[in-house]
């Protein structure tokens, strides 16, 4: 069997994450309606702008760090740290595809569940790689 490249498994987890901020950005505009965000707990407006805000936040952050790795941005980090965040990065969305299996069945449910799963094998393939670090283009 075939190793998937990490470029390839890069560029996955990048539009990805790009469709869970779209995601956010659609729940804080309320096009999504309250009831399939977060299972319904949050039900204040302001809540739900709060929380997707700093859920993009580390999404971002997760998109440059992933970025960094595969070589698509100039590395601005150490490499030890680069590699501890990945690992970091692939426990979190296990973790998130555990917390959405637990979820009532529902839209978000299904679709969050498939997601962390699919980011958390990504994410796996991408922290487990041996591989040299992109040299720093100056």
């Amino acid at each position: 069997m075939k190793k998937l490249k990490l470029k390839t498994a890069g560029r996955a987890v990048n539009i990805l994450i790009f469709i869970v901020m779209l995601y956010h950005v659609f729940s804080m505009v309320g096009v999504i309606p309250k009831n399939a965000i977060w299972a319904g707990t949050l039900s204040d407006s302001q809540d739900i702008k709060i929380a997707m805000f700093m859920s993009m936040l580390v999404l971002f952050f997760i998109l440059l760090v992933v970025s960094m790795r595969v070589g698509f941005l100039n590395r601005s980090m150490r490499i030890p740290t680069v590699k501890v965040l990945l690992w970091l990065f692939t426990a979190l969305f296990a973790l998130s595809a555990i917390g959405n299996m637990t979820a009532l069945p529902s839209f978000e449910a299904i679709f969050g569940t498939a997601v962390g799963l699919l980011l958390t094998v990504l994410m796996f393939r991408i922290a487990n790689d041996k591989g040299q670090f992109p040299k720093i283009k100056r």
